[in-house]
Order: structure tokens, then C-alpha cells, then sequence
């Protein structure tokens, strides 16, 4: 170890404003406790294997990940950053620290500040040090810029070259000897010896080990910048440093328990136990395809709604936690509304297998959920216990501290279920993950130890599918698992999904070149992993056949319609595509309604709508329209397509034309359920949205068209029957098919489509590049933005839902 011209405690490295600093070698060794902990908790399989291949031959793997965690504020020990409280910096440091920190207080007052970020400094430091040990330029360049990007951007290599040579923000000869002494003295803490020591030569780290260092930095350090449970000593000196090691680890380990951040270990993977009934054939069928498989890959369930695919879902995802000694699942639904059912679905479960893991729900109001239904003391719910408090406010532009900080409080709010063992959200806290942007990295690195199951995967537009194609490419080359489920899922885009999975399995280029099938698959399971043939079960639906008579109606006749249709007793959904046809309905409705003198319930919704006020509308629709509604249910919803995700049974529908998947999928709300007093026993489906339907080259679908692409709206038109009515389940995989695999209302233009949207995407939703293992990490967070794009923005503004 070298030595040093001042004490290892004496350089700050919090100090908030309170005039009692924090170390910053006590913060190095919190944040390295911490992430000793989360090791085996955050970071997958695939992740751990390369880190312990890579790591090797320095010996203690873990102890090494989380020495370099911690060693993430490294660059804290510079006359830069201590000139941030100068005359504290001086006292404890001694006069020899002086001429440089004064030196350094330039930077601080120009407008704006012009000092060199911290983490940069650790990244150039750390380049150094490596080196100079050995290491070759390629490990040290990924060691470094895995732990210098804590803040979220991964630094270039231009900038890192820049701060090398800076002497007058890093300091120079006598300053780096101090920063080597804190290294050395972090290292020998946990056994590991003298950094320089070690056979840094042998190292080789790749891409997947340096994503996931990069990602368990981040997080180690939000949880360590709590000074709740990291309290602050400013008092320490060198020879305390050994207890305080001690101390700090029993923390690391609390405070991750307090968050419920333990590993799920399904205790049982017996469909009886997990869901109190026997399994249907669906589900036996699941179970037995997924019981043996000991490697990660994709489960593609496709079958009927009312089938029991959500239980399916859990069931396989159980059985792929505990073969592959995952932490965790991760359900990504199309909606909140959808994601709240399945969020019940998961609690019931876990609580009836005896589970003590918990759900946690992942969205806007996650943290207002959580605290209205907890039931575990073991747990925190006031997450300003945990919640970072001092992660960036040493950061010269005021605007990026905010942001800062902020990103790193939602991980413990909005996002917590990411990090979380179970977590239960909207898809877009998933596909956040392949957006160019700050802590991209982490995002990937939460999915990296869980199952990701994405139900009704029909449901999103090319824009937002490219989004999920690109989230698929990354599951592959991190060894997630993905479970897929959908009811109406045209061959062509499953095949899709596939291989970009099994491309970014393999590190290959994408080759998707497998002719459109001349028949439809039906209903069907697959799996596929990186190494064996694709295995395909067919399946035969349990429920039996349902016929739907088609209405097509216009806009003006809706009202008088679905009055007429339900009477006093009976209920109706209405599903537009935009707000304003929402509104219009809506009012129309009333006005039907008290003409009558009717006592009917309206109830309107659309996305966009306030939160709080949103969600409580989807509870009342749940209360009138759920599985346990009786009868008389006089009561007419009229919303957006947020509707058709809903767990609710309606009498009646009227929608407006959409694509065939999704108009089916809201045909699975008109009778969901067996009920031997139902009002209506007719199935009926009002079409609307139409214009001059009896001319296909005047044709137009004046609402639907601002929101849906016009080629599969036509197609969806001309495919529908006139006069016969649709057999459900059996007409949904061939109406499918007929839409998008042959239909030339939709291949003729499919070329053109799909430029159009991959030129909108690549202009507004800068996609996360397919990275092998020759390729930068820092691509992933280079010129970031804003994540929150994962849906395309169609129409105007006002139409959008």
C-alpha cells in the first residue's frame, strides 16, 4: 500500500449542507457493503457467470464486484471535489491540501461551473491504476467505465483522457497517491490484499460483466446515500476503519431486507397448492412443457381468453425461478387496469403457497398501493427510510442534480418492483430499459435475475413493438427467460419475437427470412431456447364455441342501440379510439338515458385522465362488471381501448373498427363468464367508425384511422363475415391469419409500413444499440434522453388515450 500525506478518513465525501462530513472512504466501504448483499439478489445468472469467469483469477469474485462498487466515489479524494467546502476540506486535511483545493475553487465560480465531475475522475483513476497493474486497455477501459458512470451516463474515452491530464481538478502526484491508499485500504477490508497486487494481467471483462458492475454500482450506491441507515461519522479515523467494515455490512444487510429485496424460492411448483384448483388442460399442458427445461429461454403461450393464461403465465415463471435459481418475475402488462387484475392474481398466490415475498405493483400510484395494502412489518412502506437523499448534490449544473436525484428516488416509488423479486406493471417500465438514456444500464440489470412475462403482447403498435423487439435481443444476450402470452398473435410477429431472442442468445445478426405460412397455426405453445429445436404443443381449447352477431352500425345510432339492446337490467361497453368520440358517446348516452327516464349508470373513461381519479373509475367498473357483479347490472361503460383489457364481463359491445387482434381481444369482455342468469343471451357486437363502407376505394374510418394504420383497418373489414356470425374461440387464428399473413390489404403495403415506422422510431425514440461483445458499453447511454417514449404519438393531441 502507498503512502499517504494525510489520514484515509480526512477527505470528505458528504456533507449536505449539515457542516458534519461523512468520509468518502465510510461511503466507499457503505456502498461496497451494500452491494455484497445485492450480489446474488440483483444481478442474473448470465451476469454472475461472466463476472466470476472474467474475475477469476484475482480469487474472491464477490468481494472483488463489490470493492469496485464501492470504489465508485473514488474520485471524491480530489482538490475539485473538496473545494466544494474548502475550509472543512482544509482542516481535516491539513495545510498541504491548501495551494491545491484553492487552486481548484476557480472552477467552482464560473458561470456555469466548469469542475470535472466526480465519477470521471474515478473512471480515469481507476484506467490508471489498472494498467499500471497490468490489466490490458480493454479490461481497464470497461472496469472504468462500468464504475464511473454511476450517475448514469458512461463516460467516453475522449473524456476520460481529458481528465487525466487535468492536474489542477484531480491534483497531482501527492493527491493520487491518497486516492491509491483508499483504494488499497477498501481492498485489504475485505481481504483482498493490495489492489496493485493482484494479477489484474489474467482479467479479460466483457460486456455482459461490465453492464451488470455498472448496474450494481448504481443501486449500491442509491441505497448507501441514505443517512438514515448509513448515519454519518465524522469523527472516524484510520484505525476505526476495521469496525466500522463490520458494522456497515450488518446495515447493508437491514436495509435490503427492510426493502424486501430477498430472492424469491417458490416452495412448490404444484399447480394446486400455488392456485387452490385443479389444473385445466391448458395449464397441465404448460406445466409439462417447462418442467424439465434447465436453460433460459421463451415460452409463447397462445390460446383463448377465459383459458386461464394468466395462471399459466405464473405457473411457468414459478417453475423457471426455481430451476434457474432466478430472484424473481417481472409481469409487464399493456395497462395499469390490466396490470392491477394480475397484481391480485400474483398476491393471492404467493400468499397461498406461504410465501414471504411480496408483489409489488410498478407504476404512478405503486407507492400509495403498497401502503394501503401492507400487511408485513418486516417490510418498509415509509420509504424515506431508504429513500437517496444525497446521491448528487456535488453536481455543478443544478438542472442535472435535480434529475439526478429524482431518477434515483423513483427507483424506490414508481420503480421499485423493477429491483423487487415480484414485480407487477405496464410493459413500459420494461421497454424503458432499451431507451437511450440515463441508467439504461440499470434497468437491464433489474430484469437480469427474473422471469419477464409480457401478457397480451398483440396489443402494441410497430412503433412500440420495435421497442419490445430490441427488449427481446437484450433478454437473449442476458439469459433472461421471457414468457409471452396472447390470444390473438399473428405467426409472423411471434416469429419475430423469437429470433431476436435467440439472436441476442447467440451474439448473431438478426435473420428473419421464413416465408409467411400458407395456414394458420392455431392455438399453440412454443418454446425456444439458444441451443435446441423450436418445440411447438398444439392445443384444444376447454370453452365451448360462442357465436357473435356482427351489427354495423353508425355513429348517430350507438345510443338508441345499446338502450334498446340492454333494457333495465343488462349492461354495455362501448370502446372508441379516441377521447373526443368518447365524449361524444358519452353525452349522447345521457341524453338517450334521461329522455327515456331511464336509471341507467354511465360511466366514461380514457386514458390520459388524472392518476388517482383514473384508477378510481377502474374500481368502480371492476365492482359493477367483475366476476362477482349480480344481477339487475344496469350499466353502460364507454371508454378507450384501455377497456379492453379489463377483467370485467359486458352484455352487450359496440366498438369501433380496429385492427382483428385487437377487436377480438374486446370481444373478450361480451360474455366472459358462464352465468346462469344472464340478462341477454344473444351475443351482439355493434360496429362503428366506419364511412362509406360500401365503397372500398372511398372507404374511411375517420376515428380509428388517426390512431391505427388505414392497411389492416381495410383488411379487418373486408375479412369480417356479413352475414354469418364469428364462432369464438375457433374463427379467431384464422381471422388472424387472413388479416396480417395473407391479406394483400396489408402485405402489399407491409414494406412501406414498416420504413414509415422504423423511420419514426429511429427519429423519436433513440433505441439502445444490439451490442456484441467488440462493442462499447457506453454506447448504451451516449447523447441520452428522456426514456419515457415508448408509445407512438398518433393523431392530435387531443385524440390521443
Amino acid at each position: 500500500m502507498g503512502k499517504s500525506w494525510c489520514e484515509i478518513t480526512a477527505a470528505w465525501g458528504k456533507e449536505g449542507g449539515t457542516g458534519r462530513p461523512h468520509p468518502a472512504v465510510c461511503h466507499l466501504i457503505d456502498t461496497a457493503a451494500v452491494a455484497e448483499v445485492l450480489y446474488p439478489v440483483l444481478l442474473g445468472p448470465r451476469i454472475r457467470t461472466e463476472l466470476e469467469t472474467s474475475l477469476g483469477p484475482l480469487g474472491d469474485v464477490r468481494g472483488w464486484v463489490s470493492v469496485l462498487c464501492g470504489l465508485h466515489d473514488l474520485g471524491k479524494v480530489s482538490p475539485v471535489f473538496q473545494a466544494q467546502c474548502a475550509e472543512l476540506a482544509i482542516t481535516r486535511m491539513g495545510p498541504k491540501a491548501k495551494a491545491a483545493i484553492d487552486g481548484a475553487k476557480a472552477a467552482l465560480r464560473r458561470k456555469p461551473r466548469k469542475d470535472i465531475e466526480h465519477g470521471l475522475i474515478t473512471a480515469a483513476h481507476l484506467y490508471q491504476r489498472l494498467a499500471k497493474s497490468g490489466a490490458a486497455p480493454e479490461t481497464a477501459d470497461a472496469v472504468a467505465c462500468a464504475v464511473g458512470g454511476h450517475h448514469g451516463w458512461l463516460p467516453d474515452k475522449l473524456s476520460m483522457k481529458q481528465t487525466r491530464s487535468a492536474v489542477g481538478h484531480i491534483g497531482g502526484s501527492c493527491w493520487r497517491r491518497l486516492r491509491d491508499a483508499v483504494m488499497d485500504k477498501v481492498t485489504e477490508l475485505w481481504g483482498l490484499g493490495d489492489a496493485g497486487d493482484a494479477p489484474w494481467e489474467e482479467v479479460r471483462l466483457g460486456q455482459v460483466g461490465a453492464l451488470g458492475l455498472a448496474g450494481l454500482a448504481s443501486v449500491s450506491d442509491w441505497i448507501a446515500s441514505s443517512p438514515k441507515h448509513f448515519e454519518w461519522c465524522p469523527e472516524l479515523t484510520d484505525t476505526d476503519l476495521p469496525a466500522y467494515r463490520e458494522k456497515a455490512q450488518e446495515k447493508a444487510r437491514n436495509v435490503v431486507a427492510r426493502l424486501g429485496w430477498s430472492p424469491w424460492r417458490p416452495s412448490t411448483t404444484e399447480f394446486t397448492t400455488l392456485f387452490g384448483t385443479a389444473p385445466r388442460r391448458l395449464q397441465a399442458a404448460v406445466e409439462e412443457l417447462v418442467a424439465n427445461r434447465d436453460r433460459p429461454g421463451v415460452l409463447v403461450i397462445e390460446a383463448p381468453t377465459g383459458e386461464g393464461k394468466t395462471k399459466a403465465g405464473l405457473l411457468a415463471a414459478t417453475h423457471m425461478v426455481r430451476t434457474l435459481s432466478l430472484s424473481g418475475v417481472y409481469a409487464a402488462l399493456p395497462t395499469r387496469a390490466t396490470g392491477k387484475a394480475f397484481y391480485d392474481e400474483t398476491t393471492e398466490m404467493l400468499a397461498r403457497s406461504g410465501s414471504p415475498v411480496r408483489a409489488v405493483p410498478v407504476h404512478g400510484l405503486a407507492l400509495q398501493q403498497i401502503r394501503a395494502e401492507d400487511t408485513n412489518d418486516n417490510v418498509s412502506t415509509d420509504l424515506s427510510e431508504v429513500e437517496p437523499t444525497d446521491v448528487a448534490t456535488d453536481h455543478g449544473d443544478g438542472q442535472v442534480r435535480e434529475e439526478l436525484t429524482t431518477a434515483a428516488r423513483e427507483w424506490f416509488t414508481k420503480k421499485r418492483g423493477l429491483l423487487s423479486p415480484i414485480g407487477v406493471g405496464t410493459v413500459d417500465q420494461a421497454l424503458f430499459s432499451v431507451v437511450r438514456s440515463r441508467h439504461t444500464f440499470v434497468r437491464l440489470v433489474g430484469l437480469s435475475n427474473k422471469v419477464l412475462l409480457v401478457d397480451e403482447v398483440h396489443a402494441f403498435d410497430t412503433y412500440t413493438s420495435r421497442l419490445l423487439d430490441r427488449l427481446m435481443w437484450w433478454c437473449g444476450r442476458l439469459g433472461i427467460p421471457v414468457i409471452l402470452m396472447s390470444a390473438t398473435l399473428p405467426a409472423s410477429r411471434r416469429r419475430e419475437l423469437l429470433t431476436e431472442w435467440r439472436a441476442g442468445a447467440r451474439v448473431q445478426p438478426i435473420t428473419n427470412d421464413e416465408p409467411a405460412s400458407a395456414d394458420p397455426d392455431g392455438w399453440r405453445l412454443t418454446w425456444v431456447d439458444a441451443h435446441t429445436p423450436e418445440t411447438v404443443v398444439p392445443l384444444k381449447p376447454d370453452q365451448n364455441r360462442r357465436r357473435v352477431k356482427l351489427v354495423r352500425l353508425t355513429d348517430d345510432d350507438v345510443a338508441d342501440w345499446v338502450l334498446d339492446q340492454i333494457g333495465t337490467r343488462a349492461s354495455a361497453m362501448v370502446v372508441h379510439s379516441t377521447r373526443p368520440r368518447v365524449q361524444r358517446t358519452a353525452a349522447a348516452v345521457r341524453k338517450a338515458v334521461r329522455a327515456r327516464g331511464l336509471s341507467t349508470t354511465v360511466i366514461s373513461i380514457v386514458g390520459g385522465a388524472e392518476d388517482a381519479r383514473r384508477a378510481g373509475k377502474e374500481a368502480e367498473i371492476r365492482a359493477l362488471l367483475g366476476p362477482n357483479s349480480e344481477y339487475p347490472r344496469n350499466v353502460i361503460v364507454i371508454g378507450t381501448s384501455l377497456l379492453e383489457n379489463l377483467d370485467v364481463d359486458v352484455d352487450v359491445m359496440v366498438s369501433d373498427m380496429c385492427p382483428v387482434d385487437l377487436l377480438l381481444q374486446r370481444l373478450g369482455r361480451l360474455h366472459r363468464y358462464e352465468r346462469a342468469d344472464r340478462a341477454i343471451s344473444e351475443l351482439k357486437l355493434g360496429l362503428i367508425g366506419v364511412r362509406n363502407s360500401h365503397n372500398l376505394k372511398r372507404i374511411t374510418f375517420p376515428g380509428p384511422s388517426s390512431i391505427y394504420l388505414k392497411q389492416p383497418l381495410l383488411a379487418t373489414w373486408m375479412t369480417l363475415p356479413d352475414a354469418e356470425p364469428l364462432v369464438l374461440p375457433d374463427d379467431i387464428p384464422n381471422l388472424v391469419h387472413a388479416v396480417y399473413e395473407t391479406a394483400p390489404e396489408t402485405q402489399a403495403s407491409a414494406n412501406y409500413r414498416r420504413s414509415l415506422d422504423l423511420a419514426d422510431y429511429r427519429g423519436h425514440v433513440p433505441c439502445i444499440p444490439r451490442c456484441t461483445d467488440d462493442d462499447a458499453l457506453r454506447e448504451l447511454t451516449a447523447d441520452p434522453g428522456s426514456p419515457y417514449r415508448t408509445r407512438r404519438e398518433t393523431g392530435a393531441p387531443e385524440d390521443r388515450t
